[in-house]
């Protein structure tokens, strides 16, 4: 993801909030759709 693994320890740890643009690569490295991610948290 070209990120270090101490900003990746900030996230598990809740330092930090990765960014959309973090959270948007994670996605399309997991093949996980953004609804998928979003299920229960946004209402229709």
């Amino acid at each position: 993801m070209q990120t270090t693994q101490q900003r990746v320890s900030e996230w598990e740890c809740n330092k930090v909030e990765p960014s959309l643009y973090n959270i948007m690569r994670m996605l399309r490295i997991l093949d996980v759709p953004f609804e998928e991610l979003t299920e229960g948290i946004i209402e229709n």
